[in-house]
């Protein structure tokens, strides 16, 4: 039992947190979906996950669209959730890597030594 208290103590551990939360959201997004638009429009669940996938990266073919009233009414609610659910962890991702690469350029930038200027 300590093993396992101290594994998930490890600080690794604790900053994959907000991926399995992340991931956990997207994965509830097409769940839900799945399971609605199954019922509205009568999709087979690989059509269901390639519509969501078209409107999450607002590609939007257009080849796949809710015919019926209320799978339209649900969708133009549930789009606009999902694409930003999906924008904001892209945003919380990439602020990140902005923090690495900042950190790590400032790190090189110290360790590399200054040359005085030779005169000729």
């Amino acid at each position: 039992m300590a093993r396992v208290k101290r594994w998930l103590a490890h600080p690794g551990l604790r900053r994959l947190a907000p991926v399995g939360r992340d991931a956990f959201a997207v994965f509830m997004y097409y769940y839900v979906g799945i399971a609605v638009l199954d019922r509205l429009e009568e999709w087979h669940t690989g059509k269901t996950i390639y519509f969501l996938s078209m409107t999450l990266t607002t590609v939007g073919f257009g080849d796949v669209t809710p015919t019926t009233v209320a799978g339209k009414w649900f969708v133009t609610a549930y789009a606009p959730a999902g694409i930003v659910l999906v924008f904001s962890i892209i945003a919380r991702y990439m602020s990140a890597v902005q923090g690495w690469l900042q950190r790590g350029t400032e790190a090189i930038l110290a360790a590399k030594p200054k040359r005085e200027p030779t005169s000729h």
